[in-house]
This record gives C-alpha cells, sequence and structure tokens, in this order.
C-alpha cells in the first residue's frame, strides 16, 4: 500500500522548541500556515486545527514585541506589495476590513489567517508590513502542486494495477514536478532576500512556513554582514520542513516487481 499521498495532501494545504530571544538585525519566525483558501471564518470550528496553536504562539510573541516596540517592520510570506488599508487580498476568508471589525472582540488572537496580516489591522501605523513573496511564482508553484497531486494518484493507480510501463512513466514525472516545484520555491527564497536587504535598517521580522526556513536562513547566512536568528515556537511538525526530500526518496523506492 502507498502511504505518501495522504501525507502529501496535508502538507501541501500548509506549503519544536521553544521561543527565543531576537538578536541581530533579523528574526526569522517559522510558522505553520494554512492554505490561503482553506475558510476560517467559524472561529471556533477552526481552533480544532492543527495549524492553530502554532499560529496563535507566533501572533502572541511578536505582539508582545510590538507591544514594547521592538522593531518597525514585519516581511510576509504568500503575497506582494505592502499590508495596509488598501490591501485587498483575503486569507482564509478574511480581508482586512474583515479583521477591522473583530479588532476588539475578545477572541480577535484566535482568528486563524495570514499572521502579518492580523498583526498589521492592530497596530496599523505603528509597524509597516510588506510582503516578501511573488504572486507569479506562488502561482507557479500552486500549479506544479496540483499537478503533482494528480500524479502521485497516478503513480498510486498503476502501481495497484501492476501496469509497470505507466508506472515509470508517471514516477518520472513526478520526480520532474518535485524537482520543478523546489525551483519555485527556491525563487521565491531569493524574493525574501531582496525584500529582507531593502528593508535591513528597519530590524524586520520575517514570518515565513517551515518550507522555506532553510533555503532563506542560508541565503542570509551567505550574506555575512547581517545577523539573524531563528525563532521556533511550540506546534509546528518538525518532519513538515523536507517533506519533499521525503516524497522524492518514497517515490524513488517505489517498484513493481516482475
Amino acid at each position: 500500500m502507498i502511504f505518501f499521498l495522504p501525507f502529501f495532501l496535508s502538507w501541501a494545504l500548509s506549503n519544536c522548541s521553544f521561543a527565543q530571544t531576537i538578536e541581530g538585525d533579523v528574526a526569522v519566525y517559522k510558522y505553520w500556515h494554512l492554505s490561503p483558501g482553506v475558510n476560517t471564518t467559524n472561529i471556533l470550528s477552526s481552533k480544532k486545527l492543527p495549524q492553530y496553536q502554532n499560529q496563535k504562539q507566533v501572533y502572541r510573541q511578536i505582539d508582545k514585541l510590538l507591544k514594547k516596540r521592538k522593531f518597525n517592520l514585519i516581511v510576509s510570506e504568500g503575497c506582494e506589495g505592502e499590508i495596509d488599508e488598501n490591501f485587498s487580498g483575503t486569507f482564509n476568508g478574511w480581508s482586512y476590513a474583515d479583521l477591522k471589525r473583530r479588532l476588539r472582540n475578545s477572541n480577535y488572537e484566535d482568528i486563524l489567517t495570514l499572521v502579518p496580516l492580523k498583526l498589521e489591522v492592530k497596530y496599523q501605523k505603528q509597524v509597516k508590513t510588506v510582503c516578501g513573496d511573488s504572486l507569479k511564482l506562488i502561482k507557479e508553484c500552486s500549479d506544479l502542486f496540483n499537478e503533482l497531486e494528480i500524479t502521485l494518484r497516478q503513480i498510486t493507480s498503476a502501481h495497484n494495477a501492476a501496469k509497470k510501463a505507466q508506472f515509470e512513466e508517471k514516477r518520472k514525472k513526478g520526480l520532474s514536478l518535485i524537482d520543478q516545484i523546489k525551483k519555485k520555491i527556491s525563487e521565491r527564497n531569493h524574493v525574501f532576500l531582496n525584500t529582507i536587504l531593502a528593508h535591513l535598517p528597519d530590524n524586520p521580522v520575517v514570518i515565513l512556513g517551515g518550507g522555506h526556513l532553510e533555503g532563506v536562513t542560508d541565503l542570509l547566512y551567505a550574506q555575512k554582514k547581517i545577523a539573524f536568528k531563528v525563532v521556533e515556537t511550540p506546534g509546528y511538525p518538525q518532519e513538515d520542513e523536507h517533506h519533499l526530500e521525503r516524497l522524492r526518496q518514497e517515490i524513488k523506492d517505489l517498484s513493481i516487481k516482475n
């Protein structure tokens, strides 16, 4: 039986130690985000989602720092441009205006949506929130993930039916798609880096998913002049970070016996 498909689906929808003190110019927060299309407007129900605890911890920690005015700028994954009152993006069913209407509610911190958007709505002029991503690359990456999902089903079907020629064809395609996805993720990581470098004097806090963490921190390390700290919060599944590599190995190891 093939097990990689359900694990992939779970990971693709979202694509731990304790918090550490921020030191240096850049703080990189790793958080477990949802796909933007997952609707969480039912706040009570969304609290049952596995991402809830991690996102709430990330929000609380950065909220605490903002109250103390420890930094001036947030860099966000998943969007392009600046997040302000004119921001038109909607994440998990929540727009800027939707969040602003809920701002005074006691359960505001329980809302599961893009954390930088939620923080920007709360602090507005007290902090600047910029997007460190590319909508074009996000779309290309999403399309590849969708194609990979279909291909994984085809691999499973061909394997179960012992159709060797079809299986080998789809396995080869699956491995190629993983390589293409990794390339797109790398391209997005360079967009993150350029955004961080452009705002380095503002002592930025960067909030991104674990799938980008290693690539972005490697790029920051290569700059040498930049001091940065990775901040990990409870609730993030460590195995999520290297899912593509594990998926690639599982596909490579799969075979149909003669």
